[in-house]
């Protein structure tokens, strides 16, 4: 990848103790200005000098080594390697418990049943 202008004027620059403006820091993150502020008012981000009321500088080591501690090791996508007792499968073993496709036939019997059984009762259903 080709260096950022940033990136050519921190090496001619040269040592982790230089510090950064602002928009250099912005510009090797590849975020906005108002990003880094905004983390700075959250108390987020790289860690920062001030001096004066509005002098904000960054020294190359602290971003250097706060962007090494964002790396996050790749996780398994929750849709590889599914088995039956996870995720999906869990899911889809609890609707086939609770919908077994013989109730569906079933349930016209069980009231057809319960119809002749008034009847042979003598309560076909209507009140007197």
């Amino acid at each position: 990848m080709k260096p950022t202008e940033a990136e050519i004027v921190l090496e001619a620059r040269g040592g982790d103790e230089c510090l950064l403006r602002c928009d250099e820091v912005a510009e090797l993150l590849r975020v906005g200005e108002d990003t880094l502020a905004g983390w700075r008012r959250l108390g987020k981000g790289p860690r920062y000098v001030r001096y004066g009321a509005r002098c904000v500088r960054y020294r190359r080591r602290d971003v250097e080594l706060w962007l090494s501690e964002q790396e996050v090791e790749p996780q398994r996508s929750r849709l590889t390697g599914l088995t039956p007792n996870s995720g999906l499968g869990q899911y889809f073993q609890r609707y086939e418990r609770q919908v077994p496709v013989e109730s569906a036939s079933a349930a016209p019997a069980s009231s057809a049943s319960a119809v002749e059984s008034r009847e042979r009762n003598g309560g076909g259903g209507e009140s007197s």
